[in-house]
């Protein structure tokens, strides 16, 4: 970092614990932030809000991204238009010894978008995305297969809270 950059960047108010130990000031987390609200936001536009330089931001970005903070950027999919009709949550009892073949069916599956390995009375929670009744009945038979499952239909989604994160609780 240039000695204007270093300058421009000011001194950090408050600390947090980023990946690997790594400290993170407040503007890294406002960077955070606005990346959250619009991953296609230009540098030039993200400096507007951090005041900092393009260059500046720039080499945040790379240093979030290479650390492992930044893990993507992705498009947020609207599954109603895209003719999935019907969203449930899918928590899965399954047998430890299928658990590897359990994980493999889950990532090729396209219906299912997400899957969590948990601790409970279940070991895997699944949020799948299909078109009617009828292709979820269908894929639940599949999951079956692998252990007992409960199933949890999403009937409206009220708030998404991912741009809300409380950064007060990551301060070191």
């Amino acid at each position: 970092m240039s000695a204007q950059n270093a300058a421009q960047d000011g001194a950090a108010t408050a600390a947090y614990i980023g990946a690997q130990g790594g400290i993170m000031d407040n503007t890294d987390l406002k960077i955070l932030s606005y990346l959250q609200k619009n991953g296609r936001a230009s540098i030039k536009e993200i400096s507007g809000q951090v005041n900092l330089s393009s260059p500046a931001v720039t080499e945040r970005i790379k240093r979030l991204e290479e650390s492992g903070v930044i893990d993507g950027y992705h498009a947020d999919i609207n599954y109603l238009k895209m003719g999935k009709t019907v969203q449930a949550f899918v928590t899965v009892d399954c047998d430890p010894k299928k658990y590897d073949t359990f994980c493999a069916f889950c990532e090729n599956s396209p219906l299912i978008e997400s899957h969590f390995h948990i601790i409970g009375p279940y070991n895997a929670m699944l949020h799948v995305a299909v078109s009617d009744s009828d292709e979820l009945a269908e894929l639940l038979g599949q999951i079956q297969l692998f252990g007992i499952s409960q199933t949890s239909v999403i009937l409206n989604t009220l708030f998404y809270r991912k741009e809300n994160i409380d950064w007060g609780k990551h301060k070191k």
